[in-house]
């Protein structure tokens, strides 16, 4: 006879961890790339991705469509980014309340489909005159090849405490 044993609280948070701490990567690496696209108006590689802007790059609101097709194209960091990601943006994110959210549509990087939506909210500035952001990640979902999902919902502040006169990003 044999037994298995189970795995101990531990091993399971540290491979709760990992693939959270993974997943933040991977999505953290994407918003780089978006809000660079984003900000020199989709400038960069004139073939992958292909950016549309909806009505146009200069009015608000708009839709910023990234079209990465199915072959994909590597983005920052070196990942093959597949699929599309599209962008709601309701004003100058210099704008107290202004908004962006981003949904994945059938969006992959590498070989690890992303689902879900965030929402970045600029709450504008705090007591100590430091810029401030709400961002609420709904339904994220990373499905690898292999069959494992990582899946979680996540509220944050973000609080720049440095570099106040850096541009803004629109």
């Amino acid at each position: 006879t044999s037994c298995e044993k189970e795995p101990n609280a531990t091993q399971e948070t540290a491979e709760t961890s990992e693939d959270i701490a993974l997943a933040q990567n991977m999505l953290q690496t994407t918003e780089e790339e978006v809000n660079l696209l984003l900000e020199t108006r989709g400038g960069g590689n004139e073939n992958c991705p292909i950016v549309t802007f909806t009505p146009d790059a200069t009015s608000f609101p708009r839709t910023v469509t990234i079209a990465y097709g199915t072959e994909g194209c590597p983005g920052l960091h070196g990942y093959i980014r597949k699929g599309m990601i599209q962008s709601e943006i309701s004003d100058s994110m210099s704008i107290p309340g202004a908004s962006r959210t981003k949904t994945f549509m059938d969006f992959f990087i590498d070989e690890v489909s992303i689902l879900g939506t965030k929402t970045l909210i600029y709450t504008g500035l705090n007591d100590d005159q430091q810029k401030v952001w709400n961002r609420s990640i709904v339904d994220a979902q990373l499905l690898f090849p292999g069959g494992e999902e990582v899946s979680w919902n996540a509220e944050q502040t973000i609080t720049k405490i440095e570099g106040q006169n850096t541009a803004v990003l629109l």
